[in-house]
């Protein structure tokens, strides 16, 4: 440590970056670039421990097969993790297919495309149709109605809590509050 004048002895550090630390977000970025940087078809996303592959294509059978590949490849999300010794939970994953595309049917119904599931290593991915990442909820029309919703909630269980502490017999005044 070094502030002002004073510099310490050398604190060993046994594993990993301290809780932080102001390097851990550059060296993450760095120890992720593999996993981060996939191919043209797919984009991923990544803070800290947090990462999302987006696959973009004509229809969900491309993009989830375009994803099982990526994450089952020769140089795949799996080998990844094992290679950095940073196993993926399966049961903590999810897929999501984004888009309301419909398909005709030969009378010229249409009818929701087709969703597959998402097999990774024999084990079904949990499909949702809304998906918190990073604190911003995504739904499957890209509407943001649940991330709405949510908002809306989480103001008013505070402004209730305000509104509670501001009681006239009880609370502080109203121009502390």
């Amino acid at each position: 440590m070094k502030f002002d004048d004073y510099t310490s002895e050398p604190i060993p550090i046994d594993n990993s970056v301290g809780q932080g630390d102001l390097i851990s977000l550059p060296l993450f970025n760095y120890y992720n670039a593999d996993l981060l940087e996939l191919s043209e078809t797919l984009q991923a996303l990544g803070y800290i421990d947090n990462i999302m592959i987006m696959a973009v294509g004509k229809d969900f059978e491309e993009t989830t097969q375009a994803i099982c590949e990526q994450m089952e490849g020769e140089n795949g999300g799996f080998k990844w993790s094992t290679d950095h010794n940073s196993k993926f939970k399966i049961s903590k994953l999810a897929v999501m297919h984004l888009g309301s595309k419909t398909s005709k049917t030969q009378t010229g119904n249409t009818h929701p495309m087709h969703k597959p599931k998402l097999l990774l290593q024999g084990k079904e991915v949990n499909a949702v149709d809304s998906y918190k990442y990073l604190g911003i909820v995504i739904d499957d029309k890209l509407s943001w109605r649940k991330h709405k919703e949510r908002a809306i909630a989480n103001a008013t269980k505070w402004v209730m809590q305000c509104r509670r502490l501001a009681k006239t017999d009880t609370g502080p005044s109203p121009k502390l509050m």
